[in-house]
């Protein structure tokens, strides 16, 4: 049926009569019509005109609120950030200028001549700030050749911030105004919000550090955090490799017994070894973005280099624990200090030593004999007694209970083992139950008399570590 409106024409089927009725129907609607008149349409467009009149600015003021109010709440953020950062800065300056006071103080670490006329006093612990930058700053002494008490001119600056609940893992640098940027300092710190304001922090929550990881091969298992997965990953196969130079040098097995562990640990410590602990040896190593490092090295640099040297560490000792290494003879105890002074020069952070320094405040000879049997005694009687006053460790070994002893070999050990291919050094350790004293032992292994070796030593301290 059809029903007639005064604008449209409605059509309804009636589906009862099948096929017939929807064909009719089909072919009603292509004839069908529906038409506005044409006032109707004015009107509805005068309708819609006014509605888009209203509804478009309403549209521009709700997107300029939602614009100001993002850039409010980036603004305030942006703000509360600057703050978090400039009250870190302050933290740590404050830290590190205690220090730097503490380097420059140090007779240990000082450069001038008369540190031995000053009085003596124990030194405090340094504190875990302290000792994270220690290394740093004394390196910087070195360079800047300051020997005086004054406040070194030095700039920290928070360059970027990660926050993390009441936590916050912020990249500094520092460096000196008058220095170039590359002979500053980088690192990454964690400090926590406490009442007392931001302070350094030496753990952080494990959402910083994501889950775990696990490089493995015959020779090394490396343990680290998936934050570091991408410098720790990179130089495992360096890692490896000198591990495999190392061992194939001291002629220990290709494979040993178990792999060696390496640990990257997320508290910053001095790195450990538990050789002579229960296997499996574990070296427990800082993660590389806690390192203090120089602005022009990456952080995986210094993990490989801390890393490398408690693998060579690692190797002595287990071909010094091998009968057959010294030929089934017992390390005659006039050449211990000398093993003592790989051990101690593999030991450190750094390969830097403060040897010059120290034989210089105590009047120390740099030489050879220093560490022999008959001269050391005579030597260093009139100081021996008085280590406790000057904040030294004393060390367990019989061999050490003579600090300079220690300070002698740590630096022949050091010289060695930044000039000479691990064959060589293997071979020294080698032979040494074999000879007295350096006037056979070096013809036999560097090829040149002791006190040609003895003047090559003293250019090398002179080099690198020059007296001011």
């Amino acid at each position: 049926m059809k029903k007639q409106s005064s604008t449209v024409e409605w059509h309804y089927l009636d589906t009862a009569g099948g096929e017939e009725a929807w064909a009719q129907y089909w072919a009603d609607g292509q004839n069908a019509s529906a038409q506005f008149t044409s006032a109707q349409a004015e009107t509805s467009w005068a309708y819609n005109a006014r509605w888009r009149k209203i509804l478009l600015p309403l549209a521009v003021v709700l997107c300029l609120l939602a614009t100001s109010a993002g850039y409010w709440l980036w603004q305030n953020a942006q703000r509360g950030l600057a703050k978090i950062r400039h009250e870190i800065e302050l933290a740590a300056m404050t830290d590190l200028g205690v220090c730097v006071d503490a380097v420059v103080a140090n007779p240990i670490t000082r450069l001038d001549a008369q540190a031995t006329n000053e009085p003596r006093r124990t030194l405090p612990t340094p504190s875990e700030f302290c000792q994270l930058w220690r290394p740093a700053l004394t390196d910087y002494v070195n360079r800047a050749g300051q020997a005086t008490d004054q406040q070194l001119s030095l700039k920290l600056t928070v360059e970027n911030v990660a926050l993390n609940e009441s936590f916050a893992l912020v990249d500094v640098w520092l460096n000196s105004p008058a220095s170039s940027a590359s002979a500053g300092y980088r690192a990454a710190l964690l400090f926590q919000q406490t009442d007392a304001g931001w302070r350094y922090s030496t753990s952080a929550p494990s959402l910083f550090w994501g889950a775990d990881r696990t490089v493995e091969s015959p020779l090394l298992r490396m343990h680290f955090h998936e934050r570091d997965a991408v410098e720790l990953t990179a130089i495992a196969d360096s890692l490896e490799a000198q591990y495999a130079a190392w061992r194939a040098a001291f002629g220990l097995p290709d494979e040993p017994p178990q792999p060696l562990i390496i640990e990257s640990v997320t508290t910053y410590a001095e790195p450990t070894t538990e050789f002579w602990a229960n296997p499996p040896p574990k070296l427990a190593i800082p993660s590389p973005l806690l390192f203090v490092r120089l602005a022009d090295r990456p952080a995986s640099a210094q993990f490989e280099r801390r890393a490398g040297r408690f693998l060579q560490l690692h190797v002595i000792d287990e071909a010094m624990r091998t009968p057959a290494f010294l030929h089934n003879q017992p390390l005659p105890d006039h050449w211990q200090s000398m093993l003592d002074g790989f051990y101690f020069a593999l030991e450190r952070a750094e390969p830097a030593t403060q040897i010059h320094k120290q034989a210089r405040e105590l009047n120390l000879p740099l030489s050879l004999i220093t560490f022999v049997p008959g001269t050391t005694q005579t030597v260093f009687t009139s100081v021996a007694d008085e280590k406790s006053d000057r904040g030294w460790i004393v060390f367990s070994r019989p061999s050490l209970n003579l600090p300079g002893k220690y300070w002698v070999a740590e630096s022949v050990a050091e010289y060695i083992l930044q000039t000479y291919a691990p064959e060589q050094i293997a071979a020294m350790l080698r032979v040494l139950p074999e000879h007295e004293s350096w006037d056979t032992l070096a013809p036999a292994v560097f090829d040149m008399d002791a006190q040609t070796f003895q003047a090559k030593w003293r250019e090398y301290v002179a080099t690198h570590y020059p007296l001011q």
